[in-house]
């Protein structure tokens, strides 16, 4: 499945089933979204000598928005070079270059954000 890869983007479910299996990969490192992470998941990777982790992203935003090595706590760490994130009304708002110009819907582009640049994503969060 992984042949050769050293680092790979996957869901927790799918290193687990790499971890059960006792697949041979050549994984180094992961990048784990899409799902809460289990530390037990990133400890039984860190005894095979892979490297996880954790981050929050959008295919909106050309993937990854905020990222950090995985570290047991709850957060996915600080936005990427170039991204913004702010909370509003409990709700996660996002600025970046890297953004899609909008949605395609009944012939027309339709803009992803507001009149200051931010997209609300629906998501819930906060910041310290």
């Amino acid at each position: 499945m992984l042949a050769g890869c050293t680092h790979a983007s996957l869901v927790p479910t799918q290193l687990w089933r790499l971890l059960v299996n006792r697949s041979s990969v050549s994984l180094k490192a992961v990048l784990l979204g899409g799902a809460a992470i289990p530390v037990e998941l990133t400890e039984q990777a860190r005894e095979q000598g892979i490297r996880c982790f954790c981050g929050y992203g959008l295919t909106e935003f050309a993937s990854t928005v905020c990222a950090k090595e995985a570290d047991g706590l709850a957060d996915v760490g600080s936005p990427l070079p170039g991204r913004e994130v702010k909370i509003v009304n409990n709700e996660v708002w996002l600025r970046a270059a890297s953004m899609a110009e909008g949605y395609w819907r009944n012939g027309q582009l339709v803009s992803l954000v507001n009149d200051e640049g931010w997209y609300a994503t629906r998501d819930r969060g906060e910041m310290p």
